[in-house]
C-alpha cells in the first residue's frame, strides 16, 4: 500500500483518522510505523494536544507500570512465570517506537490558550459592536482553531452559533459544510441526516433558481448540493442502510463528474465510486450493475471494481466470492477507510457472499452441495448458510436431502387465497343478514321513482283525475229548480 499517495487525497481530521486506522489494523509494521509517524507530523503540526495525549500519551503510563512491576517482582522474589506474565502483559505497543514529547505538549497547551483567547477577544468586540458580518467570521476561526486542536465538540457549538449571523445562502452554505465535516468526524451520524434535511430544504428554492439562470453563486450552490448527498449516502452507510446509501451513490457516480465530489475533508471521489460499485453489487438488480459497470465514467478511478462487476455480469460468481473473502478484499478496499471496516465490512461482505448464491442456485431445480464446496471455498459451512437463508425465505419451497447431499427446488404450488374468500364470505353473510331483519321489522327504504314506473306516479295520478273532473264539467247540462222564483230566473249568470 502506497501509503503517501492515499492518504495525500484528505485532509484535516478525516486525514488523520484514516492514518491511525492504518497503523493499528494493518499487518504490516513498517506500514504502521509510517502511518504513526505521519499522524505525529500531522499533530504537531495543528497543535493537536488532545489527540498526541490519546494516543502517545499512554506510554508514560506504562513505563511507569513496568518499573513498578521490575520493583515489585525484585522486592517480592516472585517465580519467574509470574514475572514472565508480567512482562507480556506490558510490552510495548506498535507506537512505542515514537517517543513521547512532553515538552512540546507543555509548550503547545499554553500556545493554544493564548491564540483561542485572542479569538475569543476578537470575537467579543465584534458582538460590542454588533456587526454581524465580524460576528459571523468570529466564530468560524474560533471553530477552525478548535477542529485543528482536536476539541471537536466545542467547534460544533461556534458553527451552530456563526450560522444565527449568516446573511446569504452561500454564508448557510459555506457552514453547513462544516458542520457537516465536524459531525462525522464525531460519529455522530442522527446530527448529519437532520442537519443535511434541513440544509436540503433550505437551498431548494436557490437550487432552482440557480438552475434556470446559471452563475457563479449558482454554480457554487449546486456543488454544495452535491456534497450534502454525500454526506447523506455516508451516514445511510454508516447506519448500514446499505439500499439507501446505494442509491445515492449511484446517481452520484452517474450524473456527476468526479472532480466534483472531491471533498478532502470528508472522501474522496475514488471512495463515492467504490461505495456505489460494492453496494450495487449487494443490493441493486443485475439491470442497475450492468448500467453502472458500462458507464464510461462512472468507475474509471476503481478499475478493479469495474472488472469486478463485468464478473458478476458474466455470471462469474465464483470469482466474485473469492474477492469478498477475507483474503482477497485487501485488493479493492483500503486498509484506512472509515467507512468499510470493522462490522460493517464484514456484513457487507456477508451479504454479498448470499447475493452470490442466491444469483447461482436461480437457474437450477437441483444442486449438489459437494460441487458447491469446490466452487465456494470461502464458506466454511454451506450447508448451515443455505439453511439459514431458506430459514429467512430467501430461497423458497427447496428442500435439501442430506442423504445424498443434494438441494431441490420446487416450483411453487398454485395457491389460494382463504384470507381473501373468508373475508368475501363474511362479508355477504353479514350484508344478507342485515337486510333479513330489515324486511322483517319493516324497515326497506324503497326508491320512489321505481315505484312510480311499477305502479305509477301517484302525482301524476292525481292530475289526471283533477284533468278529467274539469272536462266532465264542461259537459254537464246545468239543472234548473222548477220553483225558483221568475225574478231569479230573468238574470242569466243565474242560470250557471
Amino acid at each position: 500500500m502506497d501509503l503517501d499517495s492515499y492518504i495525500a487525497k484528505y485532509n484535516g481530521e478525516t486525514r488523520l483518522q484514516r492514518l491511525l486506522l492504518v497503523a493499528r489494523t494493518t499487518s504490516d509494521e513498517s506500514l504502521a510505523a509510517q502511518a504513526f509517524r505521519m499522524a505525529e507530523e500531522q499533530m504537531k503540526a495543528d497543535g493537536n494536544v488532545k489527540r498526541y495525549k490519546e494516543v502517545f500519551g499512554g506510554q508514560q503510563q506504562q513505563q511507569l507500570g513496568q518499573c513498578a512491576a521490575e520493583e515489585g517482582t525484585q522486592g517480592s522474589g516472585a517465580p519467574q512465570e509470574q514475572q514472565d506474565d508480567v512482562v507480556m502483559s506490558q510490552s510495548p505497543s506498535r507506537q512505542a517506537s515514537i517517543p513521547y514529547d512532553h515538552d512540546w505538549v507543555l509548550t503547545t497547551e499554553s500556545v493554544n490558550r493564548n491564540d483561542r483567547h485572542v479569538l475569543q477577544g476578537r470575537l467579543s468586540t465584534a458582538q460590542s459592536h454588533l456587526h454581524k458580518e465580524a460576528i459571523r467570521t468570529a466564530y468560524i476561526a474560533l471553530a477552525q482553531h478548535d477542529i485543528k486542536t482536536g476539541e471537536l465538540q466545542d467547534s460544533l457549538g461556534s458553527l451552530f452559533r456563526a450560522t444565527d449571523y449568516c446573511t446569504s445562502r452561500s454564508q448557510t452554505a459555506q457552514i453547513s459544510l462544516l458542520i457537516l465535516e465536524v459531525c462525522l468526524g464525531l460519529q455522530q451520524y442522527g446530527h448529519v441526516r437532520e442537519y443535511v434535511t434541513k440544509v436540503e430544504h433550505t437551498l431548494s428554492a436557490s437550487h432552482a433558481t440557480a438552475a434556470s439562470s446559471p452563475s457563479s453563486a449558482g454554480t457554487g450552490l449546486h456543488d454544495v448540493v452535491i456534497k450534502l448527498k454525500m454526506a447523506s449516502g455516508l451516514e445511510r452507510l454508516a447506519q448500514e442502510d446499505f439500499a439507501g446509501a446505494a442509491g445515492i451513490f449511484n446517481k452520484l457516480t452517474m450524473t456527476t463528474s468526479s472532480a466534483k465530489m472531491e471533498w478532502p475533508g470528508v472522501a474522496s471521489a475514488e471512495d463515492i465510486a467504490l461505495y456505489a460499485s460494492l453496494l450495487s453489487v449487494a443490493t441493486q438488480s443485475r439491470t442497475s450493475i450492468l448500467e453502472l459497470s458500462e458507464h464510461p465514467e462512472a468507475l474509471e478511478l476503481v478499475p478493479a471494481m469495474k472488472d469486478l462487476l463485468s464478473q458478476w455480469s458474466r455470471a462469474n460468481y465464483v470469482k466474485c466470492m473469492q474477492a469478498f473473502s477475507d483474503s482477497g478484499s485487501d485488493n479493492f478496499v483500503p486498509e484506512g477507510d472509515l467507512y468499510l471496516s470493522g462490522s460493517r465490512w464484514k456484513s457487507l461482505s456477508k451479504t454479498i457472499q448470499e447475493k452470490c448464491l442466491l444469483e447461482y442456485l436461480r437457474p437450477y431445480q437441483s444442486v449438489r452441495l459437494d460441487g458447491m464446496m469446490q466452487l465456494f471455498p470461502a464458506i466454511v459451512n454451506l450447508e448451515d448458510t443455505l439453511v439459514d437463508l431458506m430459514g429467512r425465505g430467501m430461497i423458497q419451497n427447496a428442500r435439501i436431502d442430506a442423504r445424498v447431499n443434494v438441494l431441490y427446488k420446487s416450483p411453487p404450488k398454485p395457491s389460494v387465497d382463504l384470507a381473501g374468500m373468508e373475508c368475501r364470505v363474511l362479508d355477504d353473510t353479514h350484508a344478507m343478514l342485515v337486510r333479513l331483519a330489515c324486511l322483517e321489522h319493516d324497515l326497506s327504504v324503497q326508491d320512489p321513482t321505481a315505484r312510480g314506473r311499477r305502479g305509477g306516479n301517484p302525482s301524476a295520478a292525481a292530475r289526471y283525475d283533477d284533468d278529467d273532473d274539469d272536462s266532465d264539467a264542461e259537459f254537464d247540462t246545468p239543472m234548473m229548480d222548477a220553483d225558483a222564483p221568475s225574478n231569479m230566473a230573468a238574470n242569466p249568470e243565474d242560470l250557471y
